[in-house]
């Protein structure tokens, strides 16, 4: 029921979704990703095969409230709390939580009625907090985290160098880790990873031959 008001939802306001429910079948997913308490590099991974940029992940649960004596209407009441996790470098870029009430005869229908108020009321939140994230990165930047293989640590150093000289809308350079010629580097950049990989893909950077 949360899942469906949440899809609802982001299709109203422009998003595409990515309907995990139906993907499933299509992609491997661990085993050890269908749990309860799925982690955000679960959530990532699953994301990634997907070929989505952000994974809303969450809780939600609804339970049967103060029931007036003699009536055969009860009070339901449901929570959910969520997050919004890129992908590329498991930034949470927006959490939020809401709140739901129904009353009704049935005690399905009235968790589902209180499942869907809550989850409306989150997702306005969190997409509220999503948009006004990435509007602000394509006017001021953000980070992209972007993986470096085959480099010695000067080669790397001497690519770094060159991405800062030849392509467009990079601020800085962060360099997280180098291990086995793999390096992990944050940059800074106006756009969005898609923006900078195409920059990057025009760019002649020989002789190195990095990754």
């Amino acid at each position: 029921a949360s899942e469906t008001a949440l899809k609802e939802e982001f299709i109203n306001k422009g998003f595409n979704i990515v309907d995990i429910s139906v993907a499933t079948g299509k992609i491997d997913v661990s085993n050890a990703y269908r749990i309860a308490d799925l982690t955000d590099t679960g959530a990532r991974e699953i994301g990634r095969k997907l070929g989505a940029e952000v994974v809303i992940k969450g809780k939600a649960f609804a339970k049967e409230g103060p029931r007036t004596a003699g009536s055969s209407v009860a009070s339901y009441l449901a929570d959910i709390t969520a997050s919004a996790i890129r992908v590329d470098n498991g930034a949470v870029i927006a959490s939020s939580r809401g709140h739901g009430v129904a009353r009704h005869i049935s005690e399905v229908s009235g968790g589902t009625e209180a499942l869907e108020k809550a989850s409306k009321e989150m997702a306005e939140k969190i997409i509220e907090q999503i948009t006004q994230k990435w509007s602000s990165e394509v006017t001021t930047g953000g980070i992209i985290q972007m993986t470096v293989k085959g480099a010695t640590y000067s080669d790397l150093t001497k690519f770094k160098n060159l991405l800062q000289q030849r392509v467009r809308g990079i601020k800085s350079i962060y360099q997280r880790s180098f291990e086995g010629g793999v390096a992990v580097l944050d940059i800074e950049a106006k756009g969005n990873a898609q923006t900078l990989a195409d920059e990057i893909s025009t760019k002649d950077f020989s002789p190195l031959r990095i990754n």
